[in-house]
């Protein structure tokens, strides 16, 4: 076996344990409240475009079966959608083919990548984090409830939000999906 089909099989069962494992422990998860959590700084394998919405998840998989091939860089979290767009304007924004799209997964180790993936760093933050469970379209109202807390508290958004995608939609039930929200405070 080469070290490429050993790096590719060791990613898929780490993205299978954290999956595995934010299954098992979603009753633990507290849905729907608010906390404050510092973030630190993350090594990400990303993959930037613009387009719509519905490319987040072709883009998620196209990073996930590059991170599987390419040796020297190794899974360490959770896929992440960093989301640019405001709040309000997102939907018309990618109805137009204009989102800033940012898909990335949390790694270690490093090598040269070849384009579109790039690698880099998400910023350490203090963060408003909720998580949402239910299907990916149903999260209107938990960020209304995570951006009621952030108003209610004296806090704004200072940067753009991210969603770390708890589980694989090709493994859960949609009502069982998990997404932590996350919104940069100050």
């Amino acid at each position: 076996m080469t070290k490429s089909k050993i790096a590719a099989a060791i990613g898929l069962i780490v993205l299978l344990m954290i999956t595995v494992t934010y299954t098992f422990l979603y009753k633990k998860i507290e849905i729907n409240k608010v906390i404050i959590v510092q973030v630190k700084p993350q090594k990400v394998l990303g993959y930037k475009k613009i387009g719509s919405y519905n490319q987040i998840g072709p883009m998620t998989y196209k990073l996930i079966e590059y991170l599987q091939n390419t040796s020297g860089i190794y899974f360490a979290g959770a896929p992440i959608y960093v989301f640019h767009e405001d709040f309000e304007h997102c939907n018309q924004i990618s109805d137009r083919g204009k989102a800033q799209l940012e898909m990335c997964i949390p790694i270690f180790g490093n090598t040269d990548v070849d384009e579109p993936f790039e690698i880099y760093e998400l910023p350490a933050a203090k963060m408003a984090k909720i998580v949402h469970k239910g299907h990916y379209f149903e999260g209107k109202k938990t960020y209304q409830i995570l951006f009621a807390w952030i108003k209610e508290n004296g806090y704004t958004i200072t940067g753009p939000k991210r969603e770390a995608y708890l589980n694989d939609p090709r493994m859960t039930k949609p009502e069982d999906i998990l997404i932590e929200f996350y919104a940069p405070i100050g």
